[in-house]
């Protein structure tokens, strides 16, 4: 059977909400298997569970029952023929949907960019619907002379999977950008009659994923701090940082960005980036004691703050004058902020990786305050940029504002590690030794049948308080109610829910309301 590990740290008092979550999601599980359910019914199960697992923590990251549940689906249906040639250094990129915001589709954009003259990229949407395709996407796609295919909105689960299973079969390569709860590719690459060997890029590692399965060879973002080996039991991942936007537009003088957003030559800007999420404190611990401090010590230190943050105003009441936020920002000016900023300090209790990123494309130094969420990649941790406590980023960042060697030794130290991997001929380079050492033919991942390890730990409460709080049925996610919960009891601070699925009562599930 599975394990469950429960270690104990400072936010121990918050490991009952992903008890509940865990206890709630078992009680599920052996419905998958339930004969007197129909497999429409199990399917629409079977999905819902992965929305829960994905964006509420239950200490699971992988689930061999879903695996195993979505493979057995794959082995029992077939496309007419699979003797289906392919030409040589061609890629399908499988991607969910693709969007005009954020960093998931600039990751293909990038890299379709960067591999173009050796490689054609073509680029499959799975459930697209009725969003926008960005032109970016479109254009780099016809230069590297691939295509652009847009599976019908319409088909059933099943029938996208066996879709892109016959589509993929003309490509060398399949590379995976899919959503953590996507299991049209697991049931489309689920058996071994498919023959192309699919790569995971493992983009939302610290989160739950489907997909473990079917993956050939997966590829992590980071490694120090890759969660693959402990949590899902992955050894053997290869390292494929994100690509960068190497375009020479990109660059703006600091003097030029300050003029053209009307900021003094003379004054010390501190940028911090990040959507409100990556700044929600958790119980105690945040970020704002930092910025209080630094902005009391120097008196010369602006801040500004890029995203939707609606805790800045209240925690850094007193320092308002000396603080712009700005909620929305476009790609442009955001770069002329970056630009503009003598130091980028990261996000905490959940960092960025874009921000910091930016920063280095930009020659603009950074700090990085250690988190428990394994989010930092492998340059920041090396880096005179890491700091282990609060303490330790407070020192750095008056020291580094204070005197111009130490930022100068700064920034050439976190260059010099940033260009290891993410410099362009270096990532291309090691894509193509990915590439040619990737297993010309696709198999499956042995997998248990028994349930993945469950880890209730400090980690796993950081995402459940960052990305959902602590309300199981909360549906910003869009996670549909597919079970429904009725208020039996509630007696001083314990209310009691009945779970009835299909019909079917399945436990009577209790809340501690303190």
């Amino acid at each position: 059977m599975g394990n469950s590990n429960s270690s104990d740290g400072k936010y121990k008092k918050f490991y009952k909400y992903i008890k509940n979550n865990k206890e709630y999601i078992e009680n599920l599980f052996p419905y998958i298997y339930d004969n007197t359910l129909s497999i429409d019914k199990k399917i629409k199960l079977a999905e819902y569970l992965l929305k829960v697992l994905t964006y509420s923590q239950t200490g699971y990251f992988y689930s061999n029952i879903l695996e195993n549940f979505f493979i057995d689906i794959a082995k029992q249906n077939d496309i007419e023929k699979y003797d289906i040639p392919f030409l040589p250094k061609t890629v399908l990129h499988v991607m969910t949907q693709c969007f005009s915001n954020g960093g998931h589709t600039r990751v293909v954009e990038r890299w379709i960019e960067n591999t173009k003259d050796k490689y054609v990229n073509s680029v499959i949407l799975l459930n697209q619907n009725d969003i926008q395709i960005p032109e970016l996407l479109q254009n780099n796609i016809k230069l590297s002379n691939g295509k652009l295919i847009n599976i019908q909105s319409n088909l059933q689960l099943v029938e996208k999977a066996l879709k892109l299973r016959e589509i993929a079969m003309g490509y060398e390569y399949i590379v995976l950008h899919t959503h953590m709860d996507d299991p049209i590719a697991t049931i489309a690459f689920g058996t071994e009659k498919f023959t192309r060997p699919v790569l995971l890029f493992n983009h939302a590692d610290h989160m739950f994923w489907i997909g473990k399965t079917i993956s050939d060879v997966i590829l992590d973002i980071r490694t120090i701090k890759s969660i693959s080996a402990k949590y899902r039991n992955i050894y053997d991942s290869k390292l494929c940082p994100i690509p960068c936007d190497y375009s020479e537009n990109i660059f703006i003088e600091k003097n030029e960005a300050r003029k053209l957003l009307n900021i003094a030559s003379d004054e010390q800007i501190i940028l911090t980036s990040g959507s409100n999420f990556k700044f929600i404190p958790i119980g105690n611990d945040d970020i704002f004691d930092v910025y209080k401090e630094i902005l009391s010590l120097n008196q010369n230190v602006k801040l500004i703050v890029l995203g939707k943050n609606e805790y800045w105003d209240k925690a850094l009441k007193k320092f308002k004058n000396r603080i712009k936020l700005k909620e929305e920002v476009s790609y442009q000016e955001y770069l002329k902020y970056v630009s503009a900023a003598d130091l980028v300090i990261d996000s905490y209790p959940m960092n960025g990786e874009t921000t910091l990123i930016d920063a280095m494309r930009l020659k603009v130094p950074f700090l990085s305050l250690d988190v428990i969420c394994s989010g930092q990649n492998d340059y920041v941790i090396k880096s005179l940029g890491y700091c282990h406590n609060k303490r330790e980023l407070v020192e750095k960042t008056l020291k580094y504002l204070g005197n111009k060697n130490y930022t100068n030794e700064l920034l050439q130290n976190e260059l010099d590690l940033f260009n290891e991997k993410y410099s362009k001929e270096n990532w291309i380079a090691n894509i193509e030794k990915i590439y040619s050492e990737t297993p010309k033919k696709h198999t499956l991942r042995e997998i248990s049948k028994d349930k993945a390890p469950c880890f209730i730990d400090d980690y796993s409460v950081i995402l459940e308080r960052l990305y959902r709080g602590n309300d199981l049925y909360h549906t910003r996610y869009g996670i549909p109610h597919i079970c429904e919960l009725r208020t039996i009891k509630i007696s001083g601070c314990l209310k009691i829910y009945r779970l009835i699925l299909f019909g079917i009562r399945i436990y009577d599930y209790k809340i501690n309301l303190d």
